[in-house]
């Protein structure tokens, strides 16, 4: 029977973009800082496995990503609202 560990070994974590799509599938409304640790985490169980470093990213540049992400559609802020072209809506 084949190891977990001869499994994975040779095999490189998931990349930014899927890990923060599936962390954001999961998890619907997070905060960056949440995305980011968990990013570093699951980075450090890769390591473990692997028993191989990997670079992280770090939260400048991860903020720069998820700025990159906002603006071409792809995440959406939450806690705010669209403004309504209903007259009523703007009565309230």
């Amino acid at each position: 029977m084949v190891e977990e560990k001869e499994l994975i070994t040779g095999v490189k974590p998931p990349t930014l973009g899927f890990f923060i799509r599936g962390f954001l599938v999961t998890h619907e409304d997070s905060y960056p800082s949440e995305v980011h640790k968990a990013y570093k985490e699951a980075h450090r169980s890769w390591a473990k496995l692997t028993k191989r470093r990997f670079h992280v990213c770090t939260y400048q540049s991860f903020m720069v990503y998820v700025h990159k992400l906002i603006l071409a559609g792809l995440v959406e802020r939450t806690g705010e609202t669209q403004e309504s072209d209903d007259p009523k809506a703007a009565a309230l």
